[in-house]
């Protein structure tokens, strides 16, 4: 038992001297709010107008079955928001390296949120195939729970 808090007393100590080695510097700031902008100025559009098509097709139906989906629902509020802290934290921020222990901890929560939306972006585009690529597994799965509802209805 001994040998085993000496380790996690170890790794926690690594893992303290390695984020306090970390620079979370405007540039940074900058970066991740560029880069989300792109997903919402570029991709999301282009994600909006695929479904739509598959809409004209099948019916509005595959719209409101996509907005289902948690990743449709909450990347746009989730990436606006990201940006939105971003940037204020930039503007407010008085040192460029945003070196002090609290702005530490919060540049690692706003690069944490980073991670957390690239992962739902990526589920977002995982979805997006299905509803455009492969809009029959689609198309199958709303006459299944039609007729489901229907036989238990």
């Amino acid at each position: 038992m001994h040998c085993i808090l000496c380790y996690l007393c170890g790794l926690i100590s690594s893992m303290w001297a390695a984020f306090c080695r970390v620079d979370f510097n405007n540039a940074f700031l900058s970066d991740i709010a560029a880069f989300e902008g792109v997903v919402i100025g570029i991709l999301l559009p282009l994600g909006w107008d695929a479904i739509s098509r598959s809409a004209e097709k099948y019916g509005d139906i595959i719209t409101a079955r996509f907005r289902e989906h948690l990743p449709g629902r909450l990347l746009l509020p989730s990436f606006v928001f990201h940006i939105i802290l971003t940037i204020a934290t930039r503007l407010i921020s008085t040192d460029s390296n945003l070196a002090s222990p609290g702005s530490k901890v919060w540049g690692l929560f706003l690069f944490g949120w980073f991670i957390a939306n690239t992962f739902l972006f990526i589920a977002y585009l995982q979805l997006l195939h299905t509803y455009t690529f492969n809009i029959k597994e689609v198309v199958d799965r709303l006459f299944a729970d039609a007729h489901d509802s229907i036989r238990n209805g």
